[in-house]
């Protein structure tokens, strides 16, 4: 889970797709959240 830790960082520019599957699993915890 480091890898998920170091791209919420913020240090490094996360690429397209690190952002989308970010965004995507943001939902999905959206979604388990209510």
């Amino acid at each position: 889970m480091s890898g998920k830790r170091s791209a919420w960082n913020g240090n490094q520019q996360p690429s397209l797709t690190e952002l989308y599957k970010r965004s995507y699993e943001l939902k999905c915890d959206m979604f388990h959240f209510f």
